[in-house]
């Protein structure tokens, strides 16, 4: 098996300290309610069931890796669930990038309260059959701009 050569990787780790700290105060809850399931088990069964889910599924961060056979998109949940996404750049045209997600707009949220919610910025990848395909990324742009400039030499050389 042939190891493909990684040209660059992009890291967004979630909060830390809010998600460990959510995660801290659900299993608290979980505890608190499981001592009293015999009170109403019912509701306590429902309750440890939607806080598994929500532990489940809370997200570690994502990663982009820039191979020079194609994109990879991980979606890291704890430490033992990827969600792993792979876009061949023999079936890709183009990369873009959009959304307003910068340090300086992430900044303004997080000091002025009531600001607006910031949306992700958004990968733009267009295939040659006509489709197009948007992954929702919570990277600053700057670091996305170069990295799929990186992306798009790559494709323009196959």
């Amino acid at each position: 098996m042939i190891k493909a050569k990684v040209h660059k990787v992009l890291y967004n780790g979630s909060d830390q300290l809010f998600t460990w700290g959510l995660r801290i105060f659900l299993i608290i809850v979980l505890v608190a309610a499981l001592i009293h399931i015999k009170e109403n088990p019912i509701v306590i069964v429902i309750l440890s069931i939607i806080i598994g889910v929500i532990l489940y599924f809370t997200s570690d961060g994502e990663y982009l890796i820039l191979r020079n056979d194609g994109l990879l998109y991980r979606e890291k949940y704890w430490a033992f669930w990827n969600v792993d996404t792979f876009y061949d750049f023999k079936d890709i045209s183009s990369l873009s990038v959009s959304g307003d997600y910068t340090i300086e707009m992430d900044t303004v949220r997080t000091f002025i309260p009531g600001y607006q919610k910031l949306d992700p910025n958004k990968i733009e990848i267009y295939f040659k059959n006509g489709d197009l395909k948007q992954i929702s990324v919570r990277i600053y742009k700057n670091k996305l701009i170069d990295f799929i400039d990186l992306a798009n030499e790559i494709i323009r050389k196959k």
